[in-house]
């Protein structure tokens, strides 16, 4: 991830979330961008193993590394994301797939052109009836669940069902 503002943060912590299913599998983060308030804030990170956080809290990265990445996020306002793609297109080698928050995602589409750039934060996806409603989340911690009472076996204590007590 390239840039780390509350964007960045919510999905670090949707992914780290989505990713504890399976402790046989391995996640490498790299965060370019000042982590050291998230650090402050969630004190256990490093207790999230096999799984690994890198912080580059000076936001200084090499292309040749980032071409090694499954994956870039950018993740800063449009109008640097814009200039941080540039500079990736260019000199990194082979880059992967990127994605790029950009609520007005037509202006990247229309300036790279390109499979590998992905766009993400419209506003017409951001109030879809999907994330209005919260189905497809429900649906996927539903699935979490299952997967984990079917490797690992139920939890002991209450069970959670939708007549439990939820506090928010």
């Amino acid at each position: 991830m390239i840039g780390f503002d509350n964007v960045e943060k919510n999905l670090l912590i949707y992914g780290l979330q989505m990713n504890l299913i399976d402790p046989n599998q391995h996640f490498e983060y790299h965060i370019y961008g000042d982590g050291s308030g998230f650090r402050r804030e969630h004190t256990e990170l490093d207790k999230m193993l096999p799984d690994e956080i890198v912080f580059h809290d000076d936001g200084i990265y090499e292309y040749d590394e980032i071409s090694g990445f499954d994956r870039v996020i950018i993740c800063g306002n449009e109008n640097d994301n814009v200039s941080v793609l540039s500079k990736l297109m260019l000199y990194a080698p082979e880059y992967p797939d990127i994605y790029v928050y950009a609520p007005n995602g037509d202006i990247i589409t229309n300036l790279f052109g390109n499979e590998k750039i992905h766009c993400f934060g419209m506003a017409e996806e951001s109030a879809s009836i999907d994330i209005v409603f919260n189905e497809r989340l429900m649906e996927d911690a539903r699935r979490q669940h299952e997967f984990y009472v079917k490797q690992y076996g139920e939890l002991p204590g209450k069970s959670l069902t939708a007549s439990s007590d939820i506090q928010m």
